[in-house]
């Protein structure tokens, strides 16, 4: 038996397709839907939604002056009403289980729903857009998945219509985000934020909640510019497979700000903007709320992680490199403008492309391979302007998947907010492996140094640290950049040879 997602009106519908089978018969429901003040609403909308074999795609039904029909088989419905008023507030009920047997009547009344409401500490703050309210029911292989909230100054207000159906798993997520409404109200250079986030079982019959920072999780989180262009900083959470409310804060200057969050995962993008479709894109995905600190800060370096990919399935490598990963390790991607990787086996070309590369019919022995890319951005930045990296390492063919043991190297100066480095005559850098979970830490490591963007090479001296991390330290050229190359090789034998021209800009 075969599950397809079907998108329709308010919700999106999971619901079961099997082959051709008889007619089945159909029973008239009769709607009447009562407003808010006892009188017949005059605009509302109904989804009735299926959640047996005998049920069918579903229907969103409209109302006429408080009165609907429709024809539908026998089974077992979820039914969700959405009634606006005239004001701009709106009523949303939703009714787990509706048993079809027969012909029927069935009163949609609003005045069963109850406000939802949240009400934060600080009064300079404002919802940002909404209070949202997202729910999902399972029922066997059917399901109803939908997001509801009212327009900025309006109110909501929801309920549940009658019990869950024996089986049926109902779940909630409330959400919503607050700051303070900046002088053209668009909450830029925002100060701090409430980010709100709660689960509940079946669906609210309203909500109340007054909100104590005692019990959020205080953040601190720098953003940290690179350039004169507008920073992005895009936060949300999810409840499982629930979706949540997303904020977007806006910077136009480097600085702090205070989040205030609810103690559970988040999920973090921040974006330098540029012009027309290009940005920078740094990601943290299901974050502990202690990891979000400090984001953008140079050196931007490649790496495998989160988003990326070097792995291997039976005869097949993927390769997905994310080009701009910062300081503190939120991988992520840039515009570039040159970009090339290649694929060599036992020292022949295999394949050629940009930094995404699949190879396909790989031998099954053990092989030893070569993975080189180099890619530049003069157009976007100064920093990290040109990055190569080579790769060395053995593979043979695996049952299912395996991450192969690629490492790059994660560079950590002590940058100020506007990307800058004092100079000092000795430079002291820590720099460490950066990889997939599961590569072990490499056991030799070494660093060379440049101020003349690559034309000259010194090497410097590397310390290794009890917690597998290094220390580099050189006397500091002269020069306003410092370029730096690194060669890790790990306990397989595999090894990284990388270099970024202008890791960083001195003061």
């Amino acid at each position: 038996m075969a599950m397809r997602w079907i998108a329709a009106g308010m919700a999106a519908v999971l619901v079961t397709t099997g082959g051709a089978a008889p007619t089945p018969a159909k029973y008239e429901l009769v709607f009447t839907v009562i407003g808010p003040d006892g009188r017949l609403a005059h605009d509302a909308e109904l989804l009735l939604s299926p959640l047996t074999e005998e049920g069918e795609d579903p229907g969103t039904i409209t109302v006429t002056n408080g009165h609907a029909r429709t024809r539908v088989p026998k089974g077992l419905y979820l039914l969700d009403s959405s009634v606006p008023t005239a004001g701009g507030d709106r009523y949303r009920l939703v009714q787990p289980g509706l048993q079809v047997k027969g012909n029927k009547p069935i009163v949609v009344d609003t005045r069963l729903a109850k406000p939802v409401t949240t009400t934060v500490p600080r009064k300079s703050a404002r919802v940002m857009d909404s209070i949202q309210v997202d729910y999902i029911a399972r029922l066997g292989d059917a399901g109803v998945a939908d997001t509801l909230h009212a327009e900025p100054g309006h109110r909501l207000f929801t309920a549940q219509v009658g019990p869950i159906p024996a089986g049926m798993s109902f779940q909630s997520h409330i959400s919503s985000n607050w700051a303070v409404p900046g002088p053209k109200g668009d909450f830029a250079d925002t100060p701090f934020s409430y980010d709100l986030s709660q689960r509940i079982s079946g669906f609210p019959t309203g909500y109340q909640r007054v909100v104590r920072e005692a019990g959020l999780t205080k953040v601190v989180s720098q953003h940290t510019r690179t350039s004169a262009r507008p920073l992005l900083k895009e936060v949300s959470s999810s409840a499982g497979d629930i979706p949540g409310a997303i904020a977007e804060f806006r910077f136009r200057r480097s600085g702090t700000v205070t989040h205030y969050m609810d103690p559970v995962p988040w999920d973090v993008e921040f974006v330098e903007l540029g012009g027309g479709d290009r940005s920078t894109d740094l990601f943290g995905l299901n974050l502990p709320t202690a990891d979000v600190r400090r984001w953008n800060a140079a050196p931007f370096y490649p790496s495998w992680r989160l988003l990326g990919r070097a792995e291997r399935q039976e005869n097949q490598m993927t390769f997905d490199l994310m080009s701009h990963s910062d300081q503190d390790g939120h991988p992520g991607y840039s515009p570039l403008d040159t970009e090339a990787m290649r694929l060599y086996a036992d020292g022949r070309l295999l394949k050629s492309s940009n930094l995404r590369l699949e190879a396909a019919d790989l031998p099954s022995k053990a092989t030893k391979y070569r993975l080189e890319v180099n890619y530049s951005r003069p157009s976007w930045s100064q920093l990290s302007v040109r990055g190569s990296a080579v790769w060395t390492f053995s593979s043979q063919s695996v049952v299912g998947y395996a991450d192969l043991p690629l490492q790059t190297v994660r560079f950590r100066p002590q940058t100020d907010a506007a990307n800058l480095v004092r100079r000092t005559p000795l430079t002291v850098l820590p720099f460490q492996a950066d990889s997939r979970d599961g590569v072990p830490p490499p056991k030799s490591a070494k660093l060379q140094y440049s101020g003349d963007d690559g034309k000259t090479w010194r090497q410097a001296t590397v310390i290794r640290k009890k917690n597998g991390t290094f220390v580099a330290l050189f006397g500091t050229p002269k020069g306003t950049y410092i370029s730096l190359r690194a060669q890790l090789t790990g306990t397989t034998g595999a090894t990284v040879d990388q270099t970024l021209i202008h890791a960083y800009q001195l003061k």
